[in-house]
């Protein structure tokens, strides 16, 4: 548990350490040179000015927060009410219940959902129906991308609010002039990469490039699985990585994209941003795959003694200036009302601005922090063992497919036929207990804990899931030679 402490606070603690220090030697000084130092009172210097404090339990980073806190206190209303200070909390998760009863904190402050169920089915949060909260509530949508962003108690009343949401759009870095070089077209949906038209520059000029899993392939794979069945977006990816060259990491295969060394590559926007690790800006394009859209929690607990007070608050986080602060290069969260972008601050924020739009008009999805977790080692690990462990086979089979159709050794139904034996997904005799498993959701959700607690089971399922791959793709590698003529 830690608590931060506004600067002025500070500036003032360590002024009175120095004033002590000052009076210690000066009476060392007097001392050695038998000076009479006559008796004074006992001087108390204050380290908090006086005022309301307002105590705040949330998970976002404590600095970042000044930059509302500032803003707050210094407004109008704060100095009227003698609202002095914010001191930010945090807290272990399970200890959340035990610091909204306590009455410690007089605001609940969550940047993400993960915690609806724990802060609304217990009704530890006050619900917002007072004059002042229904006029603040007004200012706000009741979802954003189709996402709600307003909780209701058992009791049907509003009790949390959001303040903000992240908007992560998945898709595709792409170079256009590599494509119109090979004559490529731009896809439209994750499934056009799996099209053989994408194997046509092999070998020597992949027109993908894919890296080692990160949280964007993970996201990638899990949202295709929801939009076109598990066992056709594993499909789909493996055929994708037939066509593809394999980086070591999303950088590379960002910047093999951007020099034009590949025409296209995973990729993703943050609220209209590009993820910071991507060195090379590029050109980024839609697949088809709907905003994951996160917003956050903003509550007053029940026992809060200041809920009049932090009613205020609410109102200018959600009022046209407070809701700006959040295009703050520090936060980059998206804000939940327009006018937002005719502050100063979002004036300056264009793509920010473009994805507020696109998640406003479109429809989002609300990101799944559970399944994703929980899930998040087994797709993980599938990926490197059937793409990237045995990417030299599936390349080579890949292009045998390429190949025999563009020389007319096979037909097009020939070569759909030979894509659907390389893809079909693989079987494998389960370490635990040796029967045969297919690489289902349900299974994914079985074995992903145990193979990141168990390194032998790791390396077991890696071995056989790679060892498996290999097999039919040197299996369908044959079948097609036999229609080339030696």
């Amino acid at each position: 548990m830690s608590e931060s402490d506004s600067e002025p606070k500070r500036k003032k603690a360590i002024d009175a350490i120095f004033l002590v220090a000052l009076m210690a030697v000066a009476a060392i000084v007097g001392s050695a040179n038998f000076i009479v130092i006559p008796h004074m009172p006992l001087i108390t210097i204050p380290t908090t000015v006086p005022g309301v404090t307002l105590h705040i339990l949330t998970r976002y980073e404590t600095p970042s927060l000044y930059i509302f806190e500032d803003e707050f206190l210094g407004s109008d209303y704060a100095q009227q009410n003698q609202i002095t200070d914010i001191v930010w909390r945090t807290a272990s998760t399970y200890l959340w219940d035990e610091y909204l009863i306590s009455g410690e904190v007089d605001l609940v402050w969550i940047p993400s959902p993960d915690q609806y169920n724990q802060v609304t089915t217990a009704d530890l949060l006050e619900p917002l129906n007072s004059t002042r909260m229904l006029q603040a509530l007004s200012r706000v949508n009741d979802t954003m991308g189709g996402v709600p962003v307003k909780g209701c108690n058992s009791e049907g009343q509003v009790v949390w609010c959001s303040s903000s949401f992240n908007s992560l759009e998945l898709g595709l870095a792409v170079n256009h002039t590599f494509l119109d070089k090979h004559g490529l077209s731009v896809p439209d949906q994750l499934s056009d990469l799996a099209d053989l038209s994408y194997g046509s520059t092999l070998p020597d000029n992949p027109s993908i490039a894919i890296s080692k899993p990160y949280f964007s392939e993970v996201c990638i794979a899990l949202y295709a699985a929801q939009m076109y069945g598990w066992s056709q977006a594993w499909r789909d990816l493996i055929s994708i990585a037939g066509s593809a060259r394999v980086y070591n990491c999303s950088e590379d295969a960002s910047n093999a994209v951007a020099y034009g060394n590949s025409g296209l590559a995973f990729s993703c926007l943050v609220n209209g941003l590009q993820p910071q690790y991507e060195s090379v800006s590029h050109d980024f394009i839609g697949i088809g795959m709907r905003p994951l859209v996160t917003p956050d929690i903003m509550g007053i607990p029940t026992h809060s003694t200041k809920k009049q007070l932090v009613e205020e608050f609410i109102d200018f986080i959600l009022s046209d200036n407070g809701q700006s602060l959040f295009l703050h290069s520090d936060l980059g969260r998206l804000p939940l009302i327009r006018d937002a972008f005719d502050q100063p601050l979002g004036l300056q924020a264009q793509s920010s601005y473009e994805a507020f739009n696109r998640t406003v008009h479109g429809e989002g999805v609300l990101f799944d922090y559970d399944l994703f977790d929980e899930i998040y080692t087994a797709i993980k690990l599938h990926y490197e063992s059937v793409l990237l462990d045995a990417h030299n086979e599936l390349a080579i089979c890949w292009a045998a497919i390429v190949a025999a159709l563009q020389d007319s050794h096979i037909n097009t139904s020939e070569a759909e036929y030979y894509t659907e034996l390389m893809t079909t997904p693989v079987t494998i005799s389960d370490p635990l207990n040796g029967s045969v498993q297919e690489f289902t959701l349900q299974y994914a959700r079985d074995v992903s804990a145990i193979i990141l607690s168990n390194f032998t089971y790791y390396v077991q399922f890696r071995e056989r899931w790679m060892t498996a791959a290999i097999a039919q793709y040197n299996d369908v590698y044959g079948q097609i030679m036999m229609h080339v003529p030696h």
